[in-house]
């Protein structure tokens, strides 16, 4: 099956802990009495820092998180975050054309990456250790004076217009989970919408439009800028100060947030079927709705961690239980994806089965069926909710171990929740997954009435 991937401190007191707790518990709990390595500071522009000190490191990582997203794009600008991504990515600045690209990216091995959600922008730069003053400059150019040529802008808008086309409404999968994404989230449809645009809409802007809707970018105060890795902290902060203080020549964002519309007040369709030219195989798609990261309701987040480890029990490579259910136990050749959101309002899982024979396909949505309906009424083994506890911590560590993930977590956490540990959120949300917990999520979000079904049948 083809798969598209498109892609948000408590302080320990160290003695008071040794006085009150044997030092064997303290031994086996080091998490729990290691102080929080992280603080913050507000410059004056309004942009939030966050350091983070991690020192068996020889890496640093600059992270500049923007609290803004695809969700924001006004209208007729569908796309533009990714194209400014891509245009973050590529250009340089009129003092960064001489050196930087060249010397830090090639000579001395730094890299970058940018990461568009519906939510928010991340941009990120990777550099060894003695580069961190570099790395700092130059992120700061890019935020405040990045500005690429005309022949820059044309380039790079033929570049985005041609990859929208191939890989937006041309591909049968792409409009599938579209299509899929659309009914299931009627409470915010703007997280049904591409992240790479309108390939119309991207060829029609012309440079002036691009210029006026870079300016939403360059308000420091839309900023988490989080640095991270093998740094002197107090000499960090005076390197920040020196290169993020400035404000240069950047105006307010012009553009306030845009309100995704109101939901429709028709019912979604639960079923639906197409038949499509070009196919290797039949595909069914199954979908259900799940709460967003942060709601109105105070049980949100919980709930939508709760799904999260179900979606590792049912998917994730090392218990894959639905896998697991449908090709061994019963004998089937379906080949089995998954995808969960991410967003801060409104979340959906999407199971996405392949195979030649459409028969495979119904007896595969049978059994998922009753998958969960058997985690709604009996309880994980004690062996299993083991195994899904530990993968979901080996999930977790190894991000706060990768310094660019580890970076990501924490403005993603600070964003959100207002916490600049991320294992302190952690620690909570999985102390509170029990047996009781992922039946009362399934009950609520997982029922087959729930279901949104899409089967996309091979013409023959």
């Amino acid at each position: 099956m083809t798969v598209i991937d498109y892609l948000s401190p408590r302080v320990y007191n160290l003695s008071s802990v040794l006085k009150t707790i044997p030092l064997v518990l303290f031994l086996l709990n080091p998490m729990w009495a290691a102080p929080s390595a992280e603080s913050t500071f507000v410059l004056e522009n309004g942009m939030r820092v966050i350091v983070s000190p991690v020192t068996d490191r020889q890496a640093v990582v600059i992270l500049c998180y923007y609290k803004i997203g695809a969700l924001d794009e006004p209208p007729g600008y569908s796309g533009f975050s990714s194209f400014y991504g891509s245009m973050h990515g590529l250009f340089t600045t009129e003092n960064q054309k001489s050196y930087y690209s060249y010397r830090r990216l090639t000579e001395n091995g730094g890299f970058t990456q940018h990461f568009i959600t519906h939510d928010s922008c991340y941009f990120l730069q990777v550099a060894a250790e003695e580069e961190l003053n570099n790395a700092l400059w130059s992120e700061s150019e890019n935020i405040f004076l990045l500005s690429p040529t005309d022949a820059e802008l044309k380039s790079l808008t033929d570049f985005s217009v041609d990859y929208a086309r191939r890989f937006g409404p041309q591909n049968t999968l792409f409009n599938a989970r579209t299509w899929i994404f659309n009914q299931l989230f009627l409470s915010h449809p703007g997280y049904a919408d591409s992240l790479i645009g309108n390939p119309a809409q991207i060829s029609s802007w012309t440079t002036g439009d691009i210029l006026k809707q870079i300016r939403r970018f360059k308000d420091p105060a839309q900023v988490i800028l989080v640095v991270t890795g093998a740094f002197e902290p107090l000499q960090a902060q005076d390197s920040i100060q020196k290169y993020f203080e400035v404000t240069g020549n950047t105006e307010p964002s012009v553009f306030p947030a845009v309100t995704p519309s109101q939901a429709s007040k028709s019912a979604p369709i639960r079923k639906r079927s197409w038949w499509r030219e070009g196919l290797d195989h039949h595909y069914l798609l199954v979908g259900y709705r799940l709460p967003g990261m942060v709601g109105s309701e105070k049980t949100s987040n919980e709930e939508y961690f709760v799904s999260l480890a179900l979606f590792h029990y049912l998917i994730n490579p090392g218990i894959n239980h639905l896998g697991y259910m449908i090709n061994q136990v019963n004998d089937l050749k379906v080949s089995v994806a998954a995808e969960i959101t991410r967003n801060i309002h409104e979340n959906a899982i999407l199971i996405s089965l392949g195979s030649a024979d459409r028969t495979s396909l119904e007896k595969a949505r049978l059994i998922i069926t009753a998958e969960l309906e058997a985690l709604a009424n009996r309880k994980m083994s004690l062996q299993q909710m083991k195994s899904l506890k530990a993968t979901l911590k080996t999930d977790f560590f190894k991000k706060m171990a990768n310094l660019d993930e580890r970076a990501i977590e924490i403005a993603r956490n600070f964003h959100l929740f207002g916490l600049i540990n991320p294992e302190e959120r952690f620690s909570r949300d999985i102390g509170k997954l029990d047996q009781n917990a992922i039946m009362k999520v399934v009950r609520k979000y997982f029922s087959p009435e729930k279901q949104t079904l899409l089967y996309v049948y091979k013409k023959e």
